[in-house]
């Protein structure tokens, strides 16, 4: 078995050992891309891969501004369309993710790497939370000060069982 194989079922058993389901996508420009649907039961989408020729393992998701969000967003005077956006930056920085915000506010890319070599169940456990932690973080900050008013995150589709990671 090689170390990318080895890689890759160790970071399926931590999943299933979790009771998160991954499915495997084509693999463009990584040795394996796993993708969890549904993360948490919160509804989101996180990818993990493990890009060719890198000893990082990368965690992400793409937030999609639902559209009563872009329109508040829209409708912003031009002070407060860059106090938001720069003001979001500065919480994902704090909470250790890296981010991408489009320009017109459409998406939100939070993501998170880990070096191969610091990889255990643990702090493999830890990226997945953290960037679980900034979608839910984003998701409701953009409800709050836009004054959306919808759950800022869907309900917990397994909410009877207790989460070993918050």
């Amino acid at each position: 078995m090689t170390q990318i194989e080895k890689l890759k079922n160790d970071i399926n058993t931590w999943l299933t050992e979790d009771e998160i389901g991954a499915s495997e996508l084509a693999a463009k420009y990584t040795d394996f891309h796993l993708r969890l649907s549904n993360a948490f039961g919160l509804g989101l989408q996180v990818d993990i891969s493990k890009l060719t020729g890198k000893s990082i393992i990368v965690f992400g998701s793409k937030l999609h501004n639902s559209a009563p969000i872009q329109q508040a967003f829209i409708s912003l005077s031009e002070t407060e369309k860059i106090k938001i956006p720069e003001e979001l930056k500065r919480d994902l920085i704090r909470l250790g993710v890296e981010y991408s915000i489009s320009g017109d506010f459409s998406d939100i890319i939070i993501v998170k790497e880990i070096y191969i070599q610091d990889l255990t169940r643990t702090s493999f456990m830890e990226s997945l939370k953290m960037v679980r932690n900034a979608c839910i973080f984003v998701t409701s900050i953009m409800s709050e000060r836009l004054a959306i008013r919808q759950i800022a995150t869907p309900p917990h589709s397994h909410s009877e069982l207790p989460s070993p990671y918050g």
